[in-house]
């Protein structure tokens, strides 16, 4: 006598086997979307450092105002500065925003990557 699997065993095999890909599958979609949207909130940081360290560093050391903000400009949702791109290639700016008061300028900008926006607003002067 041969030994074999019986058809009631076999289907038990298989149903146990669904729930546990059912179950697999749904833990990778979880941790793909939380990676998704980790490195969105990492470009948003990122960008919007480096862009408001930026125009520190050029508004802070500029001869006056209206000369250092003439440099920045926002093409199809990329701050340039001149003809040097200042966010990544993940993230768009929009709603740039520049308010001058005296000496100080007031600076407003949204940055998006993905899904994400992140509203940034700043006050710089000069030195």
């Amino acid at each position: 006598m041969r030994k074999a699997f019986t058809l009631i065993e076999f289907l038990v095999y298989m149903g146990l086997m669904s729930l546990f890909l059912i179950v697999l599958t749904n833990i990778l979609a979880t941790s793909l979307e939380t990676l998704t949207e980790s490195n969105q909130v990492t470009t948003i940081d990122s960008d919007s450092r480096y862009i408001l360290a930026r125009m520190a560093y050029d508004i802070g050391r500029a001869a006056d105002i209206t000369t250092a903000l003439g440099l920045y400009t926002v093409v199809s949702g990329n701050l340039m500065l001149g003809p040097d791109r200042l966010n990544s290639f993940d993230s768009t700016i929009g709603n740039f925003v520049v308010t001058g008061i005296g000496k100080t300028v007031k600076i407003n900008f949204d940055i998006t990557s993905g899904t994400r926006t992140r509203s940034l607003f700043t006050t710089l002067g000069l030195r």
